[in-house]
């Protein structure tokens, strides 16, 4: 949550998750005379954390798959800030949910299995060193630029932001700040950082774009980096390498520049020089 929610913060309402795993608590350490209804408490109690944890690795997942969506709203640029990491790992939990859960339930009886306990263990690390190496997502996000951020979305949906006239001169504005200023050659642009330079709100911005474009943040910029790239490739000089346009374009790594110009145009940077070439 700490993740995909800016100024999230915990509430007394949240304390109900811990219900289960307090419940399992209490049967582990209050030991009943009858070995037989032991067995079966701290069974069903293993049972019930598991099942708990399998629900919430399903949400985990969900929610990342949420905020990978959201980001393109107002990020120019995903890689390092779409928890692709994070989402591997909560496969990776939840399968060993799974298989924990039928081990439990079917062999109960015998001696823990020493694989399933050193993949949790393993689990813990790597969790730790990538939650250490992960980048704030969220850069500008100070005081009431939380609140801003994490409510783009909604608000953007729920009403009309801009009157039609007013749309089209901020889409004006728009369009000669990205000729003029050029400010997609920033590969660390985001949606805060080009509304100060058209001084309207966030808010505004992504409306603009929305409606007045209909593309989201990700989209818009992109576009400009990939014609940017698109004029580079024409030139056919055998000495620019694919990086150097990558980053002479705004983008920030190979990766991102063949992915993004093959979902924009169809064909990769090769393909599209290639076809110049041959005109």
């Amino acid at each position: 949550m700490f993740y995909t929610k800016p100024g999230f913060k915990i509430r007394s309402s949240h304390w109900k998750h811990l219900v289960i795993p307090s419940v399992f608590i209490v049967i582990e350490i209050n030991k009943v005379h009858s070995r037989s209804i032991e067995v079966f408490l701290s069974k069903a109690g293993i049972i019930l954390i598991l099942f708990q944890a399998l629900l919430y690795s399903i949400l985990a997942f969900i929610k990342i798959r949420r905020h990978q969506k959201e980001i393109l709203l107002y990020s120019s640029n995903t890689q390092g800030i779409n928890l692709n990491w994070l989402e591997y790992i909560t496969i990776q939990i939840l399968v060993l949910t799974i298989v924990v859960l039928f081990y439990n339930i079917f062999f109960n009886d015998k001696a823990p299995n020493i694989l399933l306990n050193s993949i949790q263990l393993i689990t813990v690390f790597v969790i730790a060193f990538f939650s250490l190496r992960q980048k704030e997502i969220f850069p500008l996000q100070r005081g009431d630029l939380i609140m801003e951020a994490d409510s783009i979305e909604k608000n953007q949906e729920r009403k009309k932001l801009l009157p039609d006239d007013e749309l089209k001169l901020t889409m004006n504005k728009l369009k000669t700040i990205m000729v003029d200023q050029q400010p997609h050659f920033d590969s660390d642009l985001n949606l805060l950082k080009l509304a100060k330079l058209l001084s309207i709100t966030p808010h505004q911005l992504s409306y603009t774009i929305n409606a007045g474009f209909d593309e989201n943040f990700f989209q818009f910029v992109n576009r400009h980096r990939v014609e940017t790239a698109k004029e580079l490739l024409k030139k056919n000089d055998s000495k620019t390498t694919m990086i150097a346009i990558a980053f002479d374009s705004g983008f920030n790594s190979k990766t991102s520049f063949n992915t993004t110009f093959k979902k924009m145009t169809g064909q990769t940077p090769s393909e599209y020089k290639k076809k110049c070439s041959d005109i």
